[in-house]
């Protein structure tokens, strides 16, 4: 319990009585003298810290000693939040606030008081030069300073912002250190860590297999990208690094990407895109690129996006080829339905399933095309040769091997069975992916029937040879003489008992065949083989057909002959039967090849009536459909007040449907004139019929503003009204199907090529004849790639007469001139991408 006086009026009276007191507490009597001291108020822990500390036994001595400048110094710290501390005197004895604890970690409470060279020894060496110039009279200043400190028990590594500034006491002299300090660690190790990973980003990128990029900021502007990204770009890394994107790759724009990339800027999207086309430069022209690519947003450290992360793989061949292929087997299936064999096509499954059968197989078998697809083959194959087709096509297929099936039973449409052969080849992808098989079938009945015929003649024969057994014998050809079996003898009717002379048997050949055994002993003394047939008269007179076979032998260099004897009149005679089925045959077959021409001949007749019929028709129609227009027109006038709005309407009806039938007839009219070529081909300039075909259009380019440039188009030898057709027909289209709102663009051009470079569009026989490509382009609505063959065919149209005008027949017209040429025309288009028409016709 502290005790209180009051002390008497005379100050070393006080002091005597408190000495005398026994209870004295001096302690307490000095920190309450040093708690009334007003420069340390206030300052939290550090501030009781300091105004219950026993300062007696420091450099400093006690607080009520010190001088005004450290005073004033330490009310600073200790008021402030912000970490402070002061090093006061030669000993620099330590001062320090709330906000320095943190920093001096386990060194706190001890470090206050205590010299700043004993309190931070593992790191004086580094301070000390800044200590020493402040003392000089130099402030300092340190920013992200790397101090190495024991502050809990170990060194670890820390960095501080801080500065140095004199304290000048009351006689002028510098005798203190004031610092204001702010612990950076964390924010260095972060931007050391942020460092490190841009730099391993920036590695990974650079490195990368496949092509990567950042693009920084609003604009865009390319920070990091390896190389193969540049080359998707087609350009330099001096073109575009630290560039904005769309300024250093401005064929870039207006494809969509800035939306896309927008999207990931601002609202953090991921996009994907696969096989996406881009227009990119190419050797010093616009090429369309097809991409997978992925944007990701690139975020800093706070989460903020300030860029996009660009991966992107070039499958332009990929695509292309694979293009090339859907169009190669488009052209395969419809040469593949017109040919008279069965052409099918197996998947890449050991179950034998097929993806395609031709008309041929459908109209054979009486199947529809979905019909016929998979494992429906079952039903048509017989039972009994399905097992031999597994047999075969298993191993086959397991090790990608050509197949033949030989003979199998197919179900025709009226359920007969006939015989069929099948052979199949392994189909492959140009990038070597195995696809299944590509397979043909023909029909073998009648030679499997004739076939079975022969095989029952064979048959007969070899029982006749059984039975007659073979006849042996060995020639001495120096001696002349032989050495023979019963049955040889037999075999020329001799008595199989007795061992005949050479001569005989040499007599019993019919002397017409003479010269076939000599020229067979010729032949053999060069092969060493004596091979023949002939006729043998035996002794009764009767003639028989034989065979000899033998081989020469030298034993003991005399040389031999040995051999045997056959007798094959019964095979002679069969072997005749058949031929004499075969002359049948082959007569049936001329003579049905002679019906099938005749058939043509007949279609040939039809198909040229049909053009007269279709062009009388035509032209006897106008008249009629003139006297509708006419007296409905003149009827509407006489009725015009009467008319109620639904009767003006029927009449427009009638009227419009007149009008459009007209057209109909029109160009009825104009497409049975192309189809009659006229008597002689003449020269003609192009340049002059394009030009022809402007001014008659020149009122509707005027209204739609269009811009048309023609190249320098060639001379043909042709029919100059049909090749002015062509032009016509294909340059309205190109205007009439113009986007809306935009000006059309077509550009008219011509170049001479070989049939290889388009070996995909001519005929075999044509791939070294030499043609003119006329390229018709436009920038209109264009269409879908899988329409551009329908829109050549009659009356086949893509939108609606209300859309746009016309009766469809227009390019059916264009088509028809190019073939009266032997040419050939196709389009390529995309949907709203514009269209390019060609026209191939022979040089």
């Amino acid at each position: 319990m502290k005790r209180f006086f009051h002390f008497p009026t005379n100050c070393f009276n006080r002091v005597a009585y408190l000495l005398l007191e026994p209870n004295f507490d001096l302690q307490y009597i000095m920190v309450n003298k040093v708690s009334s001291l007003p420069f340390l108020k206030n300052g939290g822990e550090i501030g009781e810290l300091m105004r219950t500390k026993d300062w007696s036994n420091t450099a400093v001595g006690t607080p009520d000693t010190w001088p005004q400048s450290l005073r004033t110094s330490i009310n600073l710290l200790l008021n402030s939040k912000f970490p402070m501390f002061v090093w006061w005197g030669k000993e620099l004895t330590t001062f320090y606030n709330d906000g320095y604890r943190t920093i001096a970690g386990g060194k706190h409470p001890d470090l206050l008081g205590k010299s700043g060279r004993e309190g931070w020894a593992e790191i004086w060496d580094d301070l000390s030069p800044l200590v020493d110039a402040v003392f000089n009279g130099q402030s300092t200043w340190a920013e992200d300073q790397l101090l190495l400190i024991d502050r809990r028990g170990f060194i670890e590594e820390s960095y501080f912002t801080f500065s140095y500034s004199p304290i000048v006491d009351e006689s002028g002299t510098i005798n203190g250190l004031f610092c204001a300090v702010i612990e950076t660690t964390e924010k260095v190790l972060a931007a050391h860590k942020v460092e490190q990973s841009e730099r391993n980003l920036r590695a990974t990128i650079l490195q990368s297999p496949v092509a990567m990029c950042i693009l920084k900021g609003p604009s865009f502007v390319v920070e990091i990208a390896n190389n193969r990204i540049f080359e998707i770009w087609g350009r330099e890394e001096a073109e575009l690094l630290n560039k904005p994107i769309f300024e250093g790759l401005p064929e870039a724009r207006n494809q969509g990407l800035e939306d896309l990339l927008n999207r990931v800027l601002v609202k953090g999207e991921t996009i994907n895109a696969s096989e996406q086309p881009v227009q990119l430069p190419r050797k010093g022209e616009i090429e369309t690129r097809f991409l997978n690519f992925v944007y990701e947003p690139f975020r800093d450290l706070d989460g903020t996006i300030s860029g996009i992360i660009v991966v992107a793989v070039d499958v332009t061949e990929q695509v292309l080829t694979r293009h090339k292929v859907e169009e190669g087997e488009l052209r395969f299936r419809s040469l593949a339905d017109n040919s008279p064999m069965i052409v099918y096509m197996v998947e890449p499954d050991a179950e034998a399933r097929m993806s395609y059968f031709n008309k041929t197989w459908l109209t054979y078998t009486g199947q529809g095309y979905e019909e016929a697809l998979g494992r429906a083959w079952d039903g048509i194959v017989h039972p009994e040769d399905v097992q031999g087709i597994f047999e075969r096509y298993v191993p086959a297929f397991q090790n990608k091997e050509p197949y033949t099936l030989p003979a199998v039973r197919l179900k025709r449409h009226d359920g007969q069975y006939r015989w069929h052969l099948f052979k199949g080849t392994p189909r492959y992808l140009p990038t070597g992916e195995f696809m299944g098989y590509i397979g043909v079938g023909i029909e073998i009945h009648e030679q499997i029937i004739a076939t079975e015929a022969l095989k029952e003649s064979e048959a007969r024969a070899n029982a006749a040879i059984e039975i007659a057994r073979l006849g042996t014998f060995e020639i001495n050809v120096k001696k002349h003489t032989i050495i023979h079996s019963p049955r040889s003898a037999d075999i020329l009717g001799l008595d199989p008992t007795k061992q005949w002379p050479y001569q005989t048997f040499i007599d019993a050949v019919n002397p017409e065949d003479q010269p076939i055994r000599q020229k067979a002993l010729e032949i053999a003394k060069q092969t060493g083989v004596l091979f023949y047939e002939a006729r043998i008269i035996q002794t009764d007179q009767n003639i028989r057909w034989v065979r000899l076979n033998g081989h020469f032998v030298q034993p003991d260099s005399e040389p031999l002959i040995i051999g045997t004897l056959m007798d094959i009149t019964e095979e002679r005679k069969a072997a005749e039967l058949l031929e004499l089925k075969v002359e049948k045959r082959t007569l049936e077959l001329a003579l049905a090849n002679k019906a099938l021409m005749q058939s043509n001949l007949e279609l040939s007749r039809s198909n040229s009536n049909l053009e007269e019929f279709a062009h009388a028709a035509s032209h006897d129609m106008k008249e009629p459909i003139r006297k509708v227009l006419t007296f409905t027109n003149r009827l509407k006038l006489t009725l015009r007040n009467r008319l109620s709005e639904k009767e003006q309407y029927l009449f427009d009806r009638v009227e419009n449907a007149a009008h459009r039938m007209g057209l109909l007839v029109d160009d009825l009219l104009e497409f049975s004139k192309v189809s009659e070529k006229p008597m002689e081909k003449e020269e003609v300039n192009l340049n002059v019929k394009v030009n022809i075909v402007l001014s008659d259009l020149e009122l509707i380019i005027e209204e739609q503003n269009a811009e048309i440039e023609v190249g320098q188009l060639p001379t043909i030898k042709g029919y100059k009204r049909q090749l002015q057709q062509l032009l016509q027909n294909i340059l309205s289209n190109a205007l009439k199907y113009s986007k809306p709102k935009q000006t059309p663009v077509i550009l008219i051009s011509s170049r001479v090529v070989f049939g290889y470079d388009v070996a995909d569009k001519v005929l075999p026989e044509q791939k070294d004849q030499k043609f003119h490509l006329i390229e018709i382009k436009d920038n209109g609505i264009g269409f879908k790639q899988e329409y551009a063959d329908k829109i050549f065919k009659m009356f086949q149209r893509l939108h609606g007469k209300e859309e746009y005008s016309g009766t469809g027949i227009g390019l059916s017209i264009a088509r028809k001139v190019v073939e009266n040429h032997n040419g050939f025309i196709w389009a390529e288009s995309q949907l709203d991408e514009g269209a390019i028409f060609y026209v191939l016709l022979p040089a």
